[in-house]
């Protein structure tokens, strides 16, 4: 696993999950003993944005999980069955990135100022330069607020869409704009069963981890849904879940894979070990 953003962090904790409770009994060809969950971040910590206590308690969760944690580990080069890490090769039979993203094109294609990710840099009103009926939103977005890029994620991308609709109103009634502000309620990372991490800012600031971080991570997600049968839904489908380690999808493949799967664990394997020697 490359990245440990919340991305990354949130997706090393749900392999583990699965390498826990899921292999044994959909994948019985795969030894649970034989899995490696690594995960390398370039920076000298986890979840960079957050205070350095939850960091910390995350990458304590995480190692609690099983995930090994490498910091300060650049990955510079990806390719079949393995990566460079620090110069250094690193056999792997699945990578996954998590370390960040290109925006999607459509920004430079219009001709449109952008930067090094290719996000529309835009101003105070979401507008790109010289287009003042053109709002750009989101990941696609590049706005800053007091010399920081507000970052793209779900919280601001809401924020974005209704400051957009209203201005949209504004203009219509003939009524003077106002200025994007983006109002910071804090930020949440789930990490497994049980491990999660809160950094709240609203409606009081708190830092919180573990248990009832977790707790606070599902509420909030079940808020966000849209419709109260949703809501209901999600909650019965997760108890479910949680109770009884069970879950609706199920994943159909032929035995060639998972020979192969196996074969390609023991070849690293053996690799490993004439490296050693």
């Amino acid at each position: 696993m490359v990245g440990g953003g919340p991305t990354g962090v949130e997706l090393a904790g749900a392999i583990s999950d699965i390498s826990q409770y899921m292999l044994k009994e959909d994948f019985r060809h795969i030894k649970r003993e034989k899995v490696r969950i690594i995960l390398y971040e370039g920076l000298p910590r986890l979840l960079n944005a957050y205070p350095e206590d939850l960091t910390k308690s995350a990458e304590e969760q995480l190692k609690n999980l099983g995930v090994e944690v490498y910091t300060n580990s650049k990955v510079e080069d990806v390719q079949p069955g393995y990566l460079i890490v620090n110069k250094q090769r690193v056999d792997a039979v699945v990578m996954l990135w998590g370390a960040g993203v290109q925006a999607s094109p459509l920004g430079k294609a219009l001709g449109l100022a952008v930067d090094n990710k290719g996000c529309v840099i835009v101003d105070e009103f979401l507008n790109p330069a010289g287009y003042r009926n053109v709002f750009v939103v989101g990941d696609l977005a590049h706005v800053e607020e007091n010399g920081k890029r507000v970052p793209g994620v779900a919280q601001p991308a809401m924020q974005m869409g209704d400051f957009a609709a209203r201005t949209i109103g504004d203009d219509l009634a003939g009524r003077s704009r106002k200025k994007f502000h983006y109002f910071d309620k804090g930020d949440m990372a789930t990490i497994g069963r049980h491990a999660a991490v809160a950094n709240l800012k609203w409606p009081f600031h708190a830092h919180w981890s573990g248990f009832f971080a977790w707790i606070a991570w599902a509420l909030v997600h079940v808020y966000f849904l849209i419709g109260f049968r949703n809501r209901l839904l999600v909650l019965l489908q997760w108890a479910w879940t949680y109770f009884f380690f069970s879950r609706s999808a199920r994943l159909i493949t032929g035995d060639q894979n998972l020979i192969g799967w196996n074969e390609a664990v023991e070849e690293n394997e053996k690799a490993r070990s004439t490296a050693a020697v």
